[in-house]
């Protein structure tokens, strides 16, 4: 077996099915690889053959004739020559048929061998593989179609030197036309069916490739997001909280691009996800990169202007009072004696006035031109606990939506609203409430591909860390918060991991780590919040029935119930594909069905 590190890797880098990817997505890749080794003369593909792998050819030079060539004559001058750097037994991968032709060493030669579950799995998934894929297929349909056709020129022009002897050999002629208009015609339907397989192939994976179509779309945001300049010394894994901006483990995704785009098109948006699920990190990482491009951002946390005592004016004021300190108002405007002056009114009409007379005319107009301005709302969900109602907020916030036709300055103005919460908890009145004309962005578990900054820490763990990493997701379902707990719970082990043995590994670290007395171990909080929000709730009895279902029931149809929102609120149930899930195998394997039978047992005695 020849060493990999034999070959330059910007070499491999630089292969057409390569362009334009990222090398450091390639290296994981590299290493499930093979190199193999072919003497002059060796076939490596039959016609007909079952093939597994996709080849490039490192050294050396390969042949491909589209028939069986006698051993004696294979260095004869037909079919086409692979170089170094090419591929072959794509085709036959793509479309699950034996191999069409016949490839073989016209001198020594080193190939890299990757399998066809390395090919699904892993390299379809990287940005930009599926336009190089076609390209490469495209150009081998190219070549198959000119040595096609220069074969039949070649019998045609045999034909035409034969037509003296046409009289002797009359019937025979007739036969082989007959025969070659056959195969004319075969050839024909297999360049038809092949296209229609490649097609159809294409459609089946264009779902799994949507987000890395945005992706690419967005190229310059999503590589500014991943970009990081710290070492491996200081990598580590955050559990709970904020990520900082120059945190290597964060993770992007769909929702990153999706909120980008809405912002930027000034669209009103709210995320209303369960906690933890890296709101707090995605509005930080959003309101940097858009100050970057110009924008004008006002994050505010409703938690710091309070619930329990505060009136309706203290409440308005105090939102004034936050966008006046994030804008950067203080100092040359005296909010106090501005607020005092309007107090026959309202205290949502002086908020009001307060953006249109202030905020608008004030911020973002230094330069000329003005920038757009957007309000992010963190613990919206905080307002729950207010001893008056809020309606007119959201009053107001589709107030500022509507403007934009009466007053172009009000286009400028953008809200996004995060918070655990459902529309109908945060407005009794549905005719006023924001939430119909804002864009919703859902924040889902991490993909395999999406979560690849999270392998350098597993890297120093393991030699395959891919695998690793694909172990932790089966048990998280790519839940950040247990996913970066993992995650850091191996980085953390003395425990050496076993070659081919991670995932029974894991599934020990995850029981007695996790699982096991996870009551005492959940630190930071994580399983306690979500027993809290169930065991507490006005509804709990309803929301266990409702989960014990979809523990024991194949299917649970989504209704969009109240409790089924509330439990979807919680974390430990998903939507897929209009059914209710367990979220993930660790909430399955905590909150089972014989921890819901004891809590409805505890239910019903209290009643």
């Amino acid at each position: 077996m020849t060493s990999f590190n034999q070959f330059d890797f910007n070499f491999i880098a630089s292969f057409p099915l390569f362009r334009d990817i990222d090398p450091c997505l390639i290296i994981p890749l590299l290493k499930n690889c093979e190199i193999k080794s072919l003497n002059k003369g060796e076939i490596i593909l039959r016609v007909g053959d079952k093939n597994n792998y996709l080849y490039w050819l490192l050294s050396g030079s390969l042949r491909v004739y589209l028939s069986m060539p006698e051993s004696s004559k294979i260095d004869q001058q037909t079919g086409f020559t692979i170089a170094p750097g090419e591929s072959f037994g794509e085709m036959s991968i793509v479309d699950n048929s034996p191999v069409s032709a016949c490839v073989a060493a016209t001198e020594d030669c080193h190939l890299l061998a990757m399998h066809e579950r390395v090919f699904w799995e892993q390299l379809i998934c990287l940005p930009g593989i599926v336009k190089n894929l076609m390209k490469v297929l495209s150009n081998r349909l190219h070549q198959r179609d000119e040595i096609s056709l220069k074969n039949l020129e070649q019998q045609l022009s045999f034909a035409k030197r034969s037509e003296a002897e046409r009289i002797q050999f009359n019937d025979e002629l007739e036969l082989k036309n007959t025969a070659l208009q056959k195969a004319k015609d075969e050839l024909a339907e297999y360049s038809r069916t092949l296209e229609k397989k490649v097609s159809e192939r294409t459609q089946e994976l264009s779902q799994t490739l949507e987000i890395l179509k945005a992706t690419q779309a967005e190229l310059i945001f999503e590589n500014e997001l991943l970009r990081t300049t710290e070492q491996s010394s200081t990598f580590d894994y955050q559990v709970g909280g904020s990520l900082p901006m120059d945190a290597p483990t964060y993770v992007v995704r769909s929702a990153d691009r999706f909120l980008y785009k809405a912002l930027r098109r000034a669209e009103f948006c709210y995320v209303l996800n369960p906690r933890q699920m890296g709101k707090s990190s995605l509005m930080v990482r959003m309101i940097d990169h858009l100050q970057r491009e110009g924008v004008y951002c006002a994050p505010i946390d409703m938690t710091r202007i309070g619930s329990e005592t505060v009136t309706p004016d203290q409440w308005y004021k105090g939102v004034a009072f936050e966008l006046g300190r994030r804008f950067g108002l203080f100092g040359k405007f005296n909010l106090k004696a501005w607020w005092k002056e309007r107090e026959d009114v309202s205290p949502v009409q002086r908020l009001s006035e307060f953006i249109e007379e202030v905020l608008l005319v004030e911020v973002g107009v230094e330069e000329g031109t003005p920038a757009k301005l957007v309000i992010f709302i963190d613990e919206i969900d905080s307002i729950l606990g207010l001893k008056f109602p809020v309606n007119d907020f959201f009053a107001l916030i589709r107030s500022c939506y509507n403007q934009r036709s009466l007053n172009p300055e009000y286009r400028r103005l953008t809200f996004a609203l995060f918070g655990v919460t459902t529309p109908s908890d945060l407005s009794t009145n549905n005719q006023i409430t924001p939430f119909n004309i804002g864009q919703s962005i859902q924040l889902e578990g991490f993909k395999e591909y999406e979560a690849q900054p999270l392998l350098q820490g597993l890297a120093e763990k393991v030699s395959n860390p891919q695998t690793l990493l694909k172990a932790v997701l089966a048990w998280t379902s790519g839940q950040p918060f247990l996913t970066q707990k993992i995650c850091k719970l191996i980085r953390n082990t003395s425990s050496p991991i076993p070659a081919n043995g991670e995932a029974c590994w894991l599934e020990n670290l995850v029981q007695t780590n996790v699982i096991e007395n996870w009551e005492s171990q959940d630190e930071p909080e994580h399983l306690r919040t979500i027993r809290d929000r169930l065991l507490q709730s006005k509804q709990s009895v309803r929301l266990l029935e409702l989960y014990q279902q979809v523990l024991c029931q194949p299917e649970v149809s989504v209704t969009a119930s109240p409790e089924e929102m509330e439990l979807l609120l919680s974390g430990l149930v998903v939507k897929q594909q209009r059914c209710l899930k367990a979220n993930n195998r660790i909430y399955a394997s905590i909150f089972d069905n014989s921890w819901v039978e004891q809590h409805l047992q505890e239910a019903n005695r209290d009643k």
